[in-house]
C-alpha cells in the first residue's frame, strides 16, 4: 500500500560475538565456538583449538614468534 515502508536492519555481526586474533572465526553466542579465551602470553582473544594450538606450539618450542 502506498504510504506504508518495510525497514530492513542488517547487522554483520552481533556485538557479543569477536573473531580469533588467530583463525578469525567469529565467537559467541549462536557460533561454532560461544566461549572466548585469552592467551596468557599474548593476551590475544582465541578460540578453544587455537588456544590449544598456542600451547603446543610454546612445548614444541616451536620460533613462530609467539612467544612473547
Amino acid at each position: 500500500m502506498p504510504g506504508d515502508s518495510i525497514v530492513t536492519v542488517i547487522t554483520a555481526q552481533p556485538v557479543s560475538a569477536v573473531p580469533c586474533t588467530v583463525c578469525t572465526i567469529l565467537i559467541g553466542p549462536g557460533y561454532y565456538e560461544d566461549r572466548v579465551y585469552r592467551d596468557p602470553i599474548t593476551g590475544w582473544r582465541v578460540c578453544g583449538a587455537c588456544l590449544a594450538s598456542l600451547r603446543r606450539q610454546r612445548e614444541r618450542g616451536s620460533s613462530r614468534g609467539l612467544d612473547a
